[in-house]
């Protein structure tokens, strides 16, 4: 019975984890999803974009929002960027953005042609591109689970991008085997 004595202070753990469990849902059904924002970026920033920053703040959670709603206020990402020399370039940078699920009212703020000297003389338009960060409650699931599971379990519903979805999906822009092949021995991914 020494052993029952020591886990007698865990006798109530589920009771107390059913008191907390509202607020863990809360935070979880509201939060940002930055993998799946991240890897949507990654299958539509165009070839000629180059991005130099990304500096961004989430919606701040809420705990009391209604599922399938925007949080509001939403939150904010900035861009800035690197394009070939064209400005139509940075137009489809900002058309492809505006048009990722998690982004909303993408913004020109700058776009400016500059010449570099080294290693040779070229041109390229660097930009700055604001949008605000929507995250629609519940999206990712409704609540923890305090049962074991997977993370794509854990998250999986409809719209969840699975971990081998998104490692087999291919996009009307490219595929990503054809990425791959193409800087293959150059040291990037």
């Amino acid at each position: 019975n020494a052993y029952l004595a020591e886990l007698s202070p865990y006798r109530d753990l589920k009771a107390r984890l059913e008191v907390k469990k509202p607020v863990a849902d809360g935070i979880f059904r509201s939060r940002f999803a930055w993998d799946q924002f991240f890897q949507g970026l990654a299958f539509v920033v165009p070839e000629t974009t180059a991005l130099d920053t990304l500096t961004a703040q989430a919606a701040p959670v809420d705990i009391d929002a209604p599922v399938e709603e925007a949080l509001d206020p939403p939150g904010t990402v900035t861009f800035t960027g690197i394009a070939l020399p064209r400005y139509e370039n940075v137009a489809d940078f900002v058309v492809r953005m505006d048009n990722l699920q998690y982004l909303a009212n993408a913004d020109l703020d700058r776009a400016a042609r500059r010449t570099f000297e080294k290693p040779a003389v070229a041109q390229a338009v660097s930009f700055e591109v604001a949008s605000e960060l929507v995250t629609i409650v519940g999206d990712n699931g409704t609540e923890v689970r305090l049962e074991g599971g997977s993370q794509d379990e854990l998250a999986g519903n409809r719209g969840s991008l699975h971990t081998r979805e998104v490692a087999n999906t291919e996009s009307r822009y490219w595929a990503p085997n054809e990425q791959s092949t193409r800087r293959k021995g150059d040291g990037r991914r």
